[in-house]
């Protein structure tokens, strides 16, 4: 193994320990505050009355607190900060690899985050008379954790370019920010101290992980732009974008973006996405809506009786394991993980390819869908099933499946994505999960009582057919017969 090979691993090898040690430390609080540890819990409910009592006294102080709490909202922090600084890093200083760290990492601790509230189940503070309320569970604290993650992250994001002083100043700020983060939380009683202190401890350790990887991972000697070849697409297959493929007449659907890499002007590739793939789903949202009309009007009403029995068969076999499991399932497919898994892969996609017209597949898939599964919902009106419920129920009607056709929509799209990985082991080991993640929200839709069989699949058939059109947006140039010839004949000696 070569020296710089060497200290590369010894680097990475580095970065994991910390990712152990963090994940370690946040577990073991996690197992204590679910396991509801007698001195844990004591300490907690103690802090939660004293801080309270003292916030009910001062009202000033309640609404300072309350002011807080509106301005360090996640989503809030990210659109007008984190983002914003990411952008201006990658555009102005051109620091392009620095800036998608950044982002890329933000955006992983904002759905680890999540998770493990999820995976929790923290209930909070309960007060006798509460000076404010929030809704979702306790542990880790969102507010808390996205702090830390978005203090730490834009510091060292924009270490490089400060001075001594502005260093400092940095630090100060994000211990600052952070700190009355967290003490907000607890003095509005909406989060026990453990809440913040291990969303302190995710975030920050998150973080300082996520950046040593990225820096045992960066070289010494970066390529003149300043970004990484992705070493999952085979070079030797993908032309440059700058060379433009002769014309011809053999274009392969899953190998459009390959046989044509050249970059489309951004008002050519909105045209495209207009006439090939938004303005066909016309006709897919007339036969959803078709069909759900003659599922609640019109001859097809008795399948749509007869699929009452089938949520009735499968409601009576839930069990407490399976309650679990299937709000995992379920929440694969919800808005919140769907836009955020969107987002980072893209990203992901447009960092490692250099191809935004590519990356921007499945943000058009799940954008398609959406428009026709909304309106169809509308239209149709098609009440949920009659047995008991084990989500909430959205505003939307039960036809088509949202949480179906937006999964479908993402994971087909990242499905076709895939098929370009040059590592056969990696490229089937993506394509399996693509292809399982549909599957395991369907059942966690049906087990959940949130949809009939028929709401499923017209879910499925609005994904599949909504990811096909957002890949065939754009207009590409087939290979000439002269190339298809040469490619053949090697394919024939080898």
């Amino acid at each position: 193994m070569q020296p710089a090979q060497t200290a590369r691993l010894r680097r990475l090898s580095a970065a994991a320990a910390y990712a152990v040690v963090v994940g370690l430390v946040v577990t073991v609080l996690a197992y204590l505050v679910r396991s509801k540890f007698d001195p844990l819990v004591r300490f907690d409910e103690a802090r939660i009355l004293s801080a309270t009592s003292f916030t009910r006294d001062h009202p000033r102080f309640l609404d300072a607190l309350l002011f807080w709490q509106a301005i360090s909202q996640p989503l809030a922090a990210y659109l007008v900060v984190a983002v914003p600084a990411c952008l201006w890093v990658w555009l102005r200083k051109h620091l392009t690899t620095r800036a998608w760290w950044a982002f890329l990492t933000m955006m992983v601790g904002w759905m680890l985050a999540l998770g493990l509230k999820a995976l929790v189940q923290r209930a909070r503070p309960v007060v006798d008379d509460p000076v404010s309320q929030s809704a979702g569970y306790s542990f880790p604290s969102g507010h808390a954790t996205n702090a830390a993650i978005i203090a730490t992250a834009l510091t060292l994001l924009f270490w490089p370019l400060l001075s001594r002083a502005g260093r400092r100043a940095a630090i100060a700020a994000s211990v600052l920010w952070v700190t009355i983060t967290c003490l907000d939380r607890v003095f509005l009683g909406v989060h026990y101290p453990t809440d913040v202190i291990g969303g302190v401890l995710l975030g920050c350790g998150l973080v300082l992980a996520s950046y040593a990887g990225y820096v045992g991972w960066t070289p010494r000697s970066p390529e003149p732009s300043g970004d990484h070849p992705d070493p999952t697409v085979d070079r030797r297959a993908d032309p440059s974008p700058t060379e433009t493929p002769p014309r011809g007449t053999d274009m392969g659907f899953l190998t459009r973006y390959d046989d044509d890499p050249t970059a489309p002007r951004v008002r050519d590739a909105a045209r495209d996405a207009l006439v090939r793939a938004i303005l066909p789903a016309v006709g897919l949202w007339l036969v959803i809506v078709a069909f759900g009309w003659m599922l609640v009007d019109g001859p097809l009403q008795g399948l749509a009786k007869a699929e009452e029995k089938v949520n009735d068969r499968v409601a009576a076999g839930r069990t407490p394991t399976w309650n679990t499991l299937t709000e995992y399932f379920s929440l694969i497919g919800s808005t919140m993980v769907i836009i955020a898994v969107a987002v980072i892969v893209s990203a992901a996609v447009w960092w490692a390819t250099k191809r935004w017209w590519m990356a921007v597949v499945p943000l058009l898939a799940i954008f398609m869908q959406s428009i026709v599964f909304g309106t169809a919902s509308v239209v149709v009106g098609r009440d949920r099933p009659t047995v008991k419920m084990l989500d909430s129920s959205p505003p939307t009607t039960s036809y088509p499946s949202g949480h179906e056709s937006a999964s479908t929509a993402l994971y087909v799209s990242f499905l076709l994505l895939s098929l370009r990985v040059r590592n056969p082991a990696l490229r089937w080991t993506l394509v399996g999960l693509c292809s399982l993640m549909p599957i395991l929200v369907f059942y966690g839709r049906l087990y959940r009582g949130m949809h009939h069989l028929t709401d499923l699949a017209a879910g499925i058939t609005n994904g599949v057919v909504c990811a096909l059109l957002a890949w065939n947006y754009l207009r590409r140039e087939p290979r000439s017969a002269s190339q298809t010839d040469a490619d053949a004949a090697v394919h024939t000696r080898a």
